[in-house]
């Protein structure tokens, strides 16, 4: 990511440093899921679940070990993790124990860089008077954000880096994609990532008006358009969030965050 001068931007600041943490800790996640055989891997999540249901149980073991008294009312109860619907897959070969890994940390990285994003631009929106936060409608980020750079004479410049920087060609390519990330949002945020049809209707609505402006012929683009056709989510079944994807959302972000931060600094310099 484009490195700042710090105190140009403080929002960009910001936003720099959480979300490099973030992508260093992705990264060796990555590398260590792959560095575990798919056995060993498929073994562990067995084991999660084994462990799971004798907490207590191994508690007041511990705890009679040190000559002390264990009760809870849990001791009674039947407790633990249910990890059918992944064991089911593995074992039916629709995908393996490291595809799911994978698939969870996808999640994590796509949830917490969206919320990211919507801090940085809160940040950027807020006056640096000292007044209140902004409150920032998630749908409205981008035409927020718009009104805001147009308030600083900054568009133009902003519009620019973003067509150089991303595959938006204008501002309504960014909207919607932008649009479309959001119903992700609510898909794992609202559904638990499983998909009711009421869903499954928005979002084929919103696909297909980003996929109708994907229509330019450099690899780029096509390589998302045929990302985001291959997304076929199904009723009550557990989207997976596939790694181009939120690379997808990745490149998107940052592509905003680094025009905004160009923009703006040409302003004040």
């Amino acid at each position: 990511m484009l490195k700042p001068e710090l105190g140009r931007c403080p929002a960009y600041d910001g936003f720099y440093r959480t979300y490099s943490m973030l992508i260093a800790i992705n990264v060796l996640t990555h590398h260590l899921v792959h560095e575990v055989s798919e056995a060993h891997l498929a073994d562990l999540l067995r084991e999660v679940v084994t462990a799971s249901e004798s907490d207590y149980a191994r508690a007041r073991t511990l705890y009679a070990a040190m000559g002390l008294s264990f009760e809870a009312v849990q001791m009674g109860e039947h407790r633990g993790l249910d990890l059918t619907d992944v064991s089911q897959s593995v074992e039916e070969g629709r995908t393996t124990a490291k595809q799911i890994m994978l698939a969870f940390q996808n999640y994590n990285e796509f949830v917490l860089l969206f919320a990211l994003f919507e801090d940085a631009v809160k940040d950027l929106l807020t006056p640096t008077n000292g007044g209140p936060a902004v409150k920032l409608k998630e749908s409205k980020v981008m035409e927020d954000l718009l009104t805001h750079l147009q308030g600083l004479g900054s568009f133009k410049r902003f519009k620019a880096q973003l067509e150089d920087r991303t595959i938006c060609e204008d501002y309504e390519d960014a909207k919607r994609l932008w649009s479309y990330f959001v119903t992700l949002r609510h898909l794992y945020v609202h559904s638990g990532g499983r998909p009711t049809s009421k869903w499954m209707i928005a979002y084929g609505e919103i696909r297909d008006a980003v996929i109708s402006r994907l229509t330019d012929p450099d690899i780029g683009t096509m390589d998302v358009r045929e990302m985001i056709e291959g997304i076929e989510p199904g009723e009550r079944v557990l989207l997976m969030l596939p790694d181009g994807l939120v690379n997808i959302f990745r490149n998107f972000v940052v592509g905003v965050m680094e025009a905004v931060y160009v923009s703006v600094s040409a302003r004040t310099s």
